[in-house]
């Protein structure tokens, strides 16, 4: 086996087991920051969580026995494409889906005993480093789509940290595996615009202040830029280097200062799942919030 049949294989078989247990067990899993289908609009009632995260369930496992299959049929080179290009539309469907529930669910609920539920609003601004992250997918991939007559047959398309390629493809299989890559991460980006920008509940945890959304939407949104940066010119470098036989800067240093912007996002987003865990600890219960219209 392979090492991207291996990969295939792995990724379904994770896809099915977290589906399976997360669609029998949405009855029993209570509202929490940590684990289940945490979409803000989820967290509207507990039958909107059950149904959300029955429905998500499903859909992960559904989504790993069709990986499976196309790795069976095709191999495990297709089946990873489809992994690229299915997540991101799972996300945006699931997302709508979650709303659709919680505007048919909690609304008559919260009317029932006198509660408004109000949409909070985020700074628009907020949303412009993911909004950035688009642009440079679509000139990694328009540079790639450019020169793609001028590449070679056989592509160096993997790299030590030395730089010196180690993994060789064709180009017709770089031309897809970049398009699935364009549309993974520029689906992130879409997903954080829009969350940051339009759907701010798409965030929401009861556990949060406005402070803290506040917080987790600049967080994501510049890590959505970062994961654009880190592929776009992961993109672009493969492609220069099999035109030019040398990469445009060097990658190690690049890597460092990559994976130095990288830590503080990530370390802000665990800081507020542990802050939000902390007060869920306490005895704080999921439900919609009130939360006005200056958050």
């Amino acid at each position: 086996m392979s090492v991207v049949d291996f990969a295939a294989t792995l990724v379904a078989a994770v896809y099915m087991a977290t589906g399976a247990a997360l669609a029998l067990a949405a009855g029993r899993l209570p509202p929490n920051p940590i684990v289940g289908a945490r979409l803000g609009y989820a967290y509207a009632s507990r039958s909107a969580w059950t149904r959300v995260n029955r429905v998500t369930g499903i859909c992960l496992a559904v989504l790993g026995a069709l990986i499976l299959l196309v790795e069976y049929v095709y191999g495990g080179f297709a089946a990873i494409l489809l992994f690229m290009a299915a997540t991101p539309a799972i996300l945006v469907l699931l997302s709508l889906y979650a709303e659709r529930v919680a505007e048919r669910l909690s609304i008559g609920e919260a009317a029932a005993v006198g509660r408004r539920v109000v949409e909070p609003r985020l700074p628009r601004i907020l949303a412009l480093p993911a909004a950035a992250g688009i642009l440079v997918m679509v000139l990694a991939e328009a540079y790639t789509l450019l020169v793609y007559p001028m590449l070679p047959e056989t592509m160096a398309t993997h790299f030590n940290m030395a730089g010196v390629p180690d993994g060789f493809s064709s180009k017709e299989s770089w031309l897809y595996v970049s398009a699935a890559l364009s549309i993974l991460v520029t689906g992130i980006d879409l997903y954080a615009v829009t969350a940051v920008a339009l759907k701010p509940l798409l965030l929401y945890k009861p556990w949060y202040t406005p402070g803290d959304l506040r917080l987790a939407a600049a967080a994501f949104s510049l890590l959505a830029l970062l994961i654009s940066l880190i592929t776009g010119y992961g993109i672009i470098d493969v492609t220069y280097y099999n035109l030019y036989g040398h990469h445009p800067l060097a990658l190690t240093p690049l890597i460092l200062i990559l994976l130095a912007c990288l830590a503080p996002l990530l370390g802000i987003l665990a800081y507020l799942t542990a802050k939000a865990t902390k007060r869920w600890l306490k005895g704080g219960r999921g439900g919609w919030r009130s939360w006005g219209r200056g958050v």
